[in-house]
């Protein structure tokens, strides 16, 4: 047989191994949260840099003083309790938020973790301590409250206006639309043209200041008098939506095909609002030249738990670049003389679709069509509405 070779391997020279104390030692000090080792009385022990870059004190100034002397003066007996239970080992590892004094006088908050250190018959012989840094937290916390604070009283402001729309503005509005009535009842044959033209017209505002109001109404209220979210099959609202819009479509020859949809939890009546002003969008602006032709489809699942729909349509279709605009209130990329509405019905659609925790986007091409992306989750993840 004949001998095998044996190549040795090369030898590769490492750095030498520190001693495990000394690694823990290094471990310890690099760390980028803070950390500390109490004794059972609660003075600090070993503290490493990056507890000593968060309160200002060197290691020397926190070892001659205590965890508790730290601690701001509303929980101190709360936290001597706590302490002396884990030391005792009548507790287990515990968390906390609390406000530490630092080296500058101010108070900082920082989230405690503390756990004992068995001794080697058990007993605790210490405590180890992390100390991680929340101040950035706490103030985003803040902002926050303060944005959602904010939130509420618009939605309050939204709330009064409503009502003040509901009875005070409605009131005269009627009676202006009365007495238009009356007036064209009774007098016809005493006005000239010019007179009933200017009938006409001052009838014809009532009506759109009505339609005005009632959208307003709508916008106003969709956080605020929303209803519980719930299964809602998205196919049959659609259907129901398309009979509505059933004779609108006959009379400008045009079509409406529905692809299958899901069923999604959401608001009902809010689903229902946001098809209508969606499909009902794509036929107020049909192109002149042929008849209307409006689709929504599903698109194929990209994230789980998302369903995406578009609906499309061959209309006048509108400048990319007023995409965002148009989900503005008010907003109009065309006279009221030419297209009638109030300018609120996509900022409704945005508003439903925002919501449900969705959201609604724009494109088209000038002259050939647009097309509106509503992304929704599937399960409820929206507001139920703000108080």
């Amino acid at each position: 047989m004949d001998a095998i070779a044996v190549t040795p391997e090369p030898v590769v020279e490492t750095a030498p191994m520190l001693p495990v104390t000394a690694l823990i030692e290094a471990a310890f000090q690099h760390a980028l949260v803070g950390m500390a080792v109490l004794g059972t009385d609660g003075r600090w022990l070993h503290v490493n840099a990056a507890l000593c870059a968060l309160l200002g004190y060197t290691a020397r100034e926190l070892r001659a003083t205590s965890y508790q002397a730290l601690i701001v003066q509303a929980t101190r007996d709360e936290d001597a309790v706590r302490l002396a239970d884990l030391v005792s080992g009548h507790s287990g590892a515990y968390q906390l938020d609390r406000q530490l004094l630092a080296r500058t006088g101010t108070w900082h908050w920082v989230r405690l973790s503390l756990s004992a250190i068995p001794g080697p018959d058990g007993r605790p012989i210490g405590v180890v301590c992390h100390v991680e840094d929340m101040e950035a937290r706490r103030r985003d916390d803040a902002s926050a409250s303060t944005s959602l604070g904010e939130l509420r009283r618009s939605n309050t402001e939204l709330e009064i206006f409503a009502s003040v729309a509901a009875h005070d503005l409605q009131e005269p509005l009627r009676k202006i639309r009365t007495f238009g009535d009356r007036l064209e009842a009774r007098f016809a044959d005493a006005l000239d043209g010019g007179g009933l033209d200017y009938l006409h017209r001052m009838q014809a505002s009532a009506e759109r200041m009505q339609r005005l109001i009632d959208d307003l109404l709508i916008y106003a209220r969709i956080s605020t008098r929303g209803l519980p979210f719930e299964p809602v099959d998205l196919g049959r609202v659609a259907t129901e939506v398309a009979s509505d819009l059933e004779a609108r479509l006959e009379e400008g020859g045009g079509r409406l095909d529905i692809g299958p949809l899901p069923t999604i939890e959401a608001d009902p009546l809010q689903m229902r609002q946001l098809l209508q002003n969606l499909l009902g969008n794509a036929l107020k602006f049909a192109a002149t030249d042929r008849p209307p032709r409006v689709t929504v489809e599903l698109l194929p699942a990209v994230t789980p738990d998302v369903v995406t729909i578009v609906v499309g349509d061959n209309g006048i279709g509108f400048d990319p670049i007023y995409a965002r605009r148009i989900f503005e209130p008010f907003e109009r990329l065309h006279g009221r003389s030419e297209y009638d509405g109030t300018g609120i019905g996509l900022a409704i659609a945005r508003r439903v679709v925002e919501r449900h925790g969705g959201t609604i986007s724009a494109d088209a091409t000038p002259g050939e069509g647009a097309r509106f992306t509503v992304s929704l989750p599937m399960h409820a993840t929206g507001s139920v509405g703000l108080p």
